[in-house]
This record gives C-alpha cells, sequence and structure tokens, in this order.
C-alpha cells in the first residue's frame, strides 16, 4: 500500500487537482482524506497495488501541480 502525504495551498482546486492524477490513470484510491490548516491544505490518499515506479511516478507528477507545496510518498506492507 502507498500512502501520498500532499501539502497545498488552501484552495477550492487543491483537492480536485491532486485526485485527478489518480483519476487520469483509472487508480480508485482505498482513502482519502483532506484537512484544512489556515492557509494550508493536508491531503492523505491511501492507494494500493501500485508498483513502485507507478507510485513514484505519480509523486513526481503531483510534486509539479499548481498549488502543491511538498508531496511525501510512503510505503507499507498491506495489513494481514
Amino acid at each position: 500500500m502507498h500512502r501520498f502525504q500532499i501539502d497545498a495551498s488552501a484552495e477550492p482546486q487543491s483537492c480536485l487537482r491532486v485526485m485527478g492524477h489518480f483519476a487520469q490513470r483509472h487508480i480508485t484510491p482505498i482513502a482519502a482524506e483532506m484537512r484544512l490548516d489556515g492557509d494550508r491544505m493536508r491531503i492523505d490518499v491511501e492507494a494500493r497495488d501500485l508498483p513502485p515506479g507507478q507510485a513514484a511516478l505519480i509523486a513526481a507528477k503531483l510534486r509539479e501541480t499548481v498549488a502543491v507545496i511538498g508531496v511525501e510518498l510512503d510505503h507499507r506492507p498491506p495489513p494481514a
């Protein structure tokens, strides 16, 4: 399972821009959460069954997205 932790500007389109990267690749995340903190937005997205290279590519594309400030990518083994 891969977890993407995205920091973005608190703009109405930030969440949609982030989720669009998954939709373009026909990936349905298993979980997504968005929280506002002042002028920042924290978006956490979890997806499973992604090859490591594809997860890294999505993280790189997210980093290039307008309004995205930073992206962290974690890989965790799926729960047993």
